[in-house]
Parts: C-alpha cells; sequence; structure tokens
C-alpha cells in the first residue's frame, strides 16, 4: 500500500475547479480514461478502483491527445492522490519497446524520490516499463547512459546526468513528460541553494535556476506537469512563465485535506516541561508508529539522544549536512520496518514517507514561519498520520503565543479542530490505535 488516493472516489462536499470554473463532469472509474490495461491492473492490485476527485478531473485533461494536450498545474495537498495521477500519466506516456528515458518526475528530497518511485513501481508492476530514482550517490561510468523508462530524482542530481557538459548519461530526445512535485518547496529558493560545482552547475545556482535548465534541455514538445500544495508567489512566478504558458489550472477545495481519520489534539506545556510531558506518551506512541517534529536540526539529534539516553528507543532524520542521504535513507527503512518505533525528524520527512503503521504525529516543535507558510506545512506533517484511511492522530505541544497562532491559523484556513489533551483522551487514543492493529 503507497498512500495513493484517500478517499477515493468521494466528491461529497469537495469542489474540483478547472481554469477557475467548477467541474463536474469527472470520470468514475479508471476504464473509462482509456489507459493501458496493464496500469489498470497494477491499480486493482493495489485495492484502487475508483479514482480520487484529483485524479477524476486531472488524468482527462492531462491525458488528452495533441493539439489539445496541454501544460497542468494541480494545487493538491498531500493526501489527495496526486502522486497517483501523474505516476500514471508518465506510464501512460512510456514505450516499453524504446530503451531510453521517457518520462522524468523532479521531487525536493530523496526521501520523496524513493517514496514516489515505489509508488510507480506498485502501479506498474504489469507495464513492463523500466523505473529509475536517480540518486545524488549514483556512480555513472564514462560514456554510460540511463536506459531506464521513468525517472525520478532531485533537480540538481537530475542536471547533472543531463547536462552534455555534465555526466551527459540521459539523453533526453525522447523525454514527453516533465513532472515538478512538490513545486512550491522546488521553487523555494529562501535559504536553498541547488548545486555545487563548475561551469553551468555552479556555484550556488538557485533550485529555479536548475528546474529551468532541465525544462531547456527537453524537447519542445514536451508536457510539464506540476502539482503544489499552495500557490504561492514563486509557484506563481513560475506559471506565468513563458515555461508554463497556457497551462491548465486545476485546484481542489480545502475542504478535502480536512481528513475525517484525522484527530487533532494539543497540549499546553513549559518549555522546560516539553521533554518531560513527551516521554509520557512514550508508551502510547509505540503501540504502532509515531513521527516526532522538530524545527532545528539540533533540537532533533539532541532530544534523539535524551530518548535514547532514557531507555525511550528512537531513529533519527535530519536535512542539511547532519545526514547525509545514505544515512538518511537507512534511517527511513528502519522505520518502514518496524524495527524503530519512533522516528525524530525535520521537515525534511514531512512530505514523501508514507508508511502505514504510522498512526501518531506529535508536533514538538510547531511549524510557525513569519510568511505564512506554516499552515501547509502542519497539514504535510499531519499527513503522515492516518495513511490510506487508518485512523490518525496527530499531538500539538504549544509553548507559547507563536504556537497558539499556528493551531488558530490552521483552524481557520482548513477547518480543523483541536481537542486538548486529557489523560482519558490519551487513554482512549491508545485504545482506538490498539484496535486498529488488532492488538
Amino acid at each position: 500500500m503507497y498512500g495513493m488516493c484517500l478517499n477515493a472516489g468521494n466528491l461529497e462536499n469537495i469542489k474540483l475547479l478547472l481554469n477557475g470554473v467548477q467541474m463536474t463532469n469527472t470520470v468514475e472509474t479508471f476504464e473509462e480514461l482509456n489507459i493501458n490495461e496493464d496500469i489498470i491492473k497494477g491499480l486493482h492490485q493495489l485495492g484502487y478502483n475508483h479514482p480520487s476527485p484529483i485524479q477524476s478531473l486531472a488524468l482527462p485533461v492531462i491525458l488528452k491527445s495533441e493539439p489539445e494536450k496541454k501544460n497542468l498545474v494541480a494545487q493538491a495537498q498531500a493526501g489527495t492522490g496526486k502522486t497517483a495521477a501523474f505516476v500514471i500519466s508518465m506510464l501512460q506516456n512510456c514505450d516499453k519497446t524504446l530503451h531510453a528515458p521517457q518520462a522524468i518526475c523532479l521531487v525536493p528530497t530523496l526521501e520523496l524520490a524513493i517514496q514516489v518511485t515505489k509508488v510507480a513501481e506498485a502501479i506498474g508492476r504489469r507495464t513492463g516499463i523500466s523505473i529509475k530514482s536517480i540518486s545524488s550517490f549514483e556512480r555513472v561510468r564514462p560514456g554510460q547512459k540511463v536506459t531506464e523508462q521513468l525517472l525520478v530524482g532531485t533537480p540538481a542530481t537530475m542536471l547533472r546526468m543531463l547536462d552534455p557538459e555534465g555526466f551527459n548519461a540521459i539523453d533526453a530526445s525522447h523525454i514527453k513528460v516533465l513532472v515538478m512535485d512538490e513545486a512550491e518547496r522546488l521553487l523555494d529558493d529562501k535559504d536553498k541553494k541547488a548545486t555545487q560545482g563548475r561551469g553551468r552547475r555552479g556555484p550556488g545556482k538557485t533550485m529555479t535556476w536548475t528546474i529551468a535548465m532541465i525544462h531547456n534541455l527537453m524537447p519542445d514538445e514536451i508536457q510539464t506537469l506540476m502539482f503544489s500544495a499552495t500557490y504561492s508567489d514563486p509557484v506563481r512566478e513560475f506559471v506565468e512563465s513563458q515555461l508554463m504558458i497556457g497551462a491548465n489550472i486545476i485546484k481542489v477545495e480545502k475542504d478535502e485535506v480536512n481528513a475525517a481519520n484525522i484527530k487533532h489534539y494539543y497540549a499546553e506545556v513549559t518549555e522546560a516541561g516539553k521533554y518531560e510531558y513527551l516521554t509520557s506518551l512514550y508508551k502510547t506512541m509505540t503501540i504502532s508508529q509515531t513521527i516526532i517534529f522538530v524545527t532545528r536540526r539540533a533540537t532533533g539529534i539532541q532530544l534523539t539522544q535524551m530518548l535514547n539516553r532514557d531507555g525511550h528507543s528512537a531513529g533519527m532524520i535530519m536535512g542539511g549536512e547532519a545526514m547525509d542521504a545514505a544515512e538518511r535513507h537507512k534511517a527511513l527503512e528502519a522505520f518502514r520496518k518496524g524495527e524503530v518505533k519512533v522516528l525524530v525528524g525535520t521537515d525534511v520527512i514531512a512530505r514523501g514517507v508514507d508508511v502505514p503503521q504510522t498512526q501518531m504525529v506529535v508536533n514538538y516543535d510547531m511549524p510557525y514561519s513569519a510568511d505564512n507558510t506554516h499552515t501547509s506545512t502542519f497539514v504535510h506533517r499531519a499527513g503522515r498520520s492516518g495513511r490510506f484511511g487508518r485512523k490518525g492522530f496527530v499531538i500539538s505541544l504549544i509553548t507559547d503565543a507563536a504556537g497558539t497562532r499556528v493551531r488558530e491559523d490552521v483552524t481557520k484556513e482548513f477547518n480543523i479542530e483541536f481537542t486538548e489533551l486529557t489523560k482519558e483522551r490519551l487513554k482512549a487514543i491508545g485504545e482506538a490505535m490498539e484496535e486498529e492493529m488488532g492488538i
């Protein structure tokens, strides 16, 4: 199970907008899309018989033939089935008899690249289409060419593989579709440099520059699909650029992100007493699996060390220089396999981590930001729990006015209600988790 479409086929209380116009003529089955039967068989084998709302609107638009085929911008949150939507379109555009790349997906992190690759492999298992995650520690021999047909990777690594002045390992001449997943992060150049090195790749080129370079290496008839949780200024500017001119724009009303299967709780604690309060939750957290979110890497490292010191087993995933890609992958796989029940992380794992056993998320630090992106970050964090329609529980520890503002902003923007956590409610959460796990 790979978290592709929560609430599949349920259009109740959901508005789908295409270029600002509410749409009702959406498809109800994958068969209506006239896609490769082997893709449909892969979907059915995973238990998905009906498209989710975003899939039911996006796929007919994406899969149109020339001359009606256009670029697409889709604003949709995690858990809406957006990953499956673009994976289906990528697989549909690949010819298994042509041993060359034909579809590329750009993502902001290695962890998300791995997750998207797993989804593509699951849906495409019967198609015969080869799929590859391009990683930063890829070893390429001189003259070696990538022959897999569907590729997933981060922009900097993908550019190095595409660039004639770099590895020149990817022939772009057969590529039909370029996907940008989580575009709001891909195009956020704040405090982020995409590449290091010499020549066209650096030093210190921004993500937006890198993506533009990749787009310039694509064939003229390339179809670009952009998926974003928010319609932020960087996304809007990119959409209005020559690269996405005339694109269809799809929006999913925010009611869809307010998943009924996820319950939200908060506890007002002091900064000094926050760790002690967290440890009081540990027994409940380990009934299934839990992700603890922090805002700073230093806090995450210290918290993980303290939990393990006090006999509370915990792993961690941190971005930046705290952990390299191989270390993050190892930690994530240990969590997926259940070898570690509690994972401490920064927002590098707020997206693209889909572990079915994750029933709880704890916001050790609330994701406050001055630029008002904290509501989107909160929803992405919360979406790590309650995957695939399971029960999920989010506990937010609030220590100051900034944390209270995040809670109030999330309630206002997404209509998410928070309940104060008590001992009785914590006990009820534990019982619900045990019931879900069949304990």
